[in-house]
């Protein structure tokens, strides 16, 4: 028998239709702009010492919280950080500290991406990937180097590392329902959860004064620490000089510089 043209075109546009309903929807796929210098929150995932590491172990890092830009998640949470041991002292005679100096070096975008990471905000000299920084420089006060101990970082330690390149890095769905950003204008970065503290650069003169914070050894001037907010004691002393003694109430975010002038002892 023979099936009449039109009935078998009208069949073919039924099925089409039926197809285009039924089969899964398209995702849009946009592209977003992490720019370079952006700061993350990481944790160590293991505890490092100077007492066992070497010189160019690996070691592991951990996102600790979501980076979002503009309403999209760029590096999620639990994301694997890779790092290097760059330089490892054990303690020595004469109370002397142990040394232990990391660097950051990669992480991964939520499109799979390589996103190279520094510990330093700023690119200062051309600065070369995963920046080597003196542990003192990455840690704040959480008890983890004394006189005449060895340097260490225990697990679940919280540092601060930045976005060593800019990525355009592919997300699926549609915009945030956030207000746009103006061309030109620098993008919404956000941290779930994150905790907030401020960075203090503290010198002083002379240099190679001890550095105490919270009662807690941070190593010598100069030095970079991160502090979590409120109420510190910070103390800078050296063998004969008078120690700098102050109590100083920290916001969330930004900088502070403190340099500090020691008076030598008068004489007995």
């Amino acid at each position: 028998m023979k099936v009449p043209t039109a009935l078998v075109l009208s069949c073919i546009l039924l099925c089409s239709a039926y197809g285009q309903i039924a089969g899964p929807p398209v995702q849009q796929e946009r592209v977003v702009v992490l720019p370079d210098g952006t700061e993350m929150d990481v944790a160590t995932t293991e505890t490092i010492s100077s007492k066992n590491a070497h010189e160019d172990d690996p070691i592991t890092f951990v996102v600790d919280h979501d980076l979002v830009i503009n309403g999209d998640v760029l590096v999620a949470k639990g994301t694997a950080v890779k790092g290097t041991v760059t330089g490892a002292k054990k303690s020595g005679y004469m109370g002397k500290s142990g040394q232990l100096n990391v660097r950051v070096d990669s992480t991964l975008c939520t499109d799979g991406q390589k996103l190279k990471l520094r510990a330093a905000k700023g690119k200062e000299g051309g600065d070369k990937t995963g920046t080597t920084v003196a542990l003192v420089v990455l840690f704040g006060p959480l008890g983890f180097l004394k006189h005449g101990s060895n340097a260490e970082i225990k697990a679940g330690t919280h540092l601060k590392v930045y976005a060593d390149e800019e990525k355009s890095v592919r997300v699926h769905g549609a915009p945030s329902s956030a207000d746009p950003v103006p061309a030109g204008a620098a993008p919404a970065v956000t941290q779930n959860d994150a905790p907030a503290s401020t960075s203090i650069a503290l010198k002083s003169t002379p240099q190679g004064a001890d550095i105490e914070v919270d009662g807690i050894f941070m190593g010598n001037t100069p030095s970079t620490i991160q502090l979590k907010t409120g109420s510190h004691k910070i103390v800078v002393q050296k063998k004969g000089y008078m120690p700098w003694e102050r109590t100083i109430m920290l916001n969330a975010g930004g900088a502070i510089n403190v340099d500090v002038t020691l008076e030598k002892e008068s004489a007995p």
